[in-house]
């Protein structure tokens, strides 16, 4: 009896273990995910208001995946941030025409944090 429950014991530490894992797993999925539509998002604005080239936006994204390697739907996911960022673009082309120095000041504060993240 003794041995039995020692391997019940056994088998149920496995099991906690491997479900910590495959939450560990699927947490770091997300995280990958939600960093990739971070940095899709980044590589819009980027490109639509800052101007930055499409050649920079490429690489950005080549070096996105990498960092990102662990994101199964990496494509999905950029493409997703991309979509996102529309928004903000919209935005930032709305306050050109209301604040036009306003939208400098932001523009220039914006392109200067993406110039560095995209390096």
């Amino acid at each position: 009896m003794k041995g039995c429950r020692k391997f019940v014991v056994c088998i149920g530490l496995g099991m906690l273990a491997a479900g910590a894992d495959a939450q560990s797993q699927d947490q770091m999925q997300k995280l990958a995910s939600l960093g990739v539509n971070l940095a899709g998002s980044n590589a819009r604005i980027a490109s639509d208001v800052c101007q930055i080239d499409k050649a920079r936006i490429d690489a950005y994204k080549e070096a996105s995946h990498k960092q990102f390697a662990n994101d199964a739907n990496f494509a999905v996911d950029w493409a997703a941030g991309w979509q996102k960022a529309q928004v903000t673009v919209t935005g930032y082309a709305q306050m050109k025409n209301r604040d036009p120095a306003g939208y400098e000041r932001q523009k220039a504060a914006t392109c200067s944090d993406l110039e560095k993240k995209l390096g």
